[in-house]
């Protein structure tokens, strides 16, 4: 099984955006680039190995696209792209020996919804699943607000944010 995702848009390069203040937490790694590390370890667990490949902007002192690989224990591995360059790009995909799945628009979900393909190996034959829009924004805040009047509705325990920054840290 490989995990592959990439999370692009085209910015300006504008000095004043957080995007470009490293001591603000500025870069592509940390604006975009998390959305496709959080996914591999959803889908595949913690990784035991970690590289990267950043373009870097000298001025602003961030990454403005970075490649990143990471291997994990069963030797699965993800490819993670992120950019503030390049055409816009939303999606992942699951590719295994009997096909692949696909998920467009999974990271920014916009006003069409997502689109979920599977396509089974040697098939030209796709099935389409499609999604509604939701705002995935105003989700969070609720459940944040909900988790903060109650604790046990977590989706997700603490430890997974701290497990998720230390990739990150190993990634910088």
């Amino acid at each position: 099984t490989r995990f592959q995702a990439s999370f692009c848009y085209p910015a300006a390069r504008d000095l004043t955006n957080i995007r470009y203040q490293a001591e603000r937490g500025g870069g592509a790694l940390l604006d975009v680039g998390v959305y496709g590390i959080n996914a591999a370890r959803w889908y595949l667990g913690e990784p035991d190995g970690s590289h990267v490949f950043s373009k870097f902007d000298e001025e602003a002192e961030v990454d403005t696209a970075s490649l990143i690989s990471l291997h994990f224990p069963d030797n699965e591995l993800a490819s993670i792209a992120c950019s503030f360059g390049e055409a816009f790009s939303s999606t992942y995909t699951v590719i295994g020996s009997e096909g692949r799945i696909t998920a467009e628009r999974g990271f920014q979900i916009g006003e069409k919804g997502v689109a979920i393909r599977i396509r089974a190996h040697n098939s030209d034959d796709e099935t389409i699943e499609t999604f509604p829009h939701l705002d995935q924004y105003a989700l969070e805040i609720e459940h944040f607000s909900a988790c903060v009047q109650d604790p046990s509705k977590l989706l997700e325990p603490g430890e997974d944010g701290v497990a998720q920054a230390r990739i990150i840290e190993a990634l910088r």
